[in-house]
């Protein structure tokens, strides 16, 4: 079964099926373990609302930082 270390998200409207935190769950159910990674103008509008562990990718720079470690 394929386990993902990351799940990388790009979220960039707020016109989602389900509430962000229902979304999010199911992921993390499906993938446990797996680290998840958020970018995009509606991500960072959330970023006090977001789960525990997540990591926030909020500029390119920071983009690049995470790639390279």
């Amino acid at each position: 079964k394929f386990q993902p270390d990351f799940l990388f998200m790009t979220l960039t409207a707020g016109r989602l099926r389900k509430p962000l935190s229902e979304y999010i769950g199911a992921l993390v159910e499906k993938f446990p373990g797996a680290k998840l990674v958020l970018t995009g103008q509606y991500a960072i509008s959330l970023k006090e609302n977001l789960p525990a562990g997540t990591l926030l990718i909020e500029s390119t720079e920071q983009f690049v930082r995470f790639l390279e470690s």
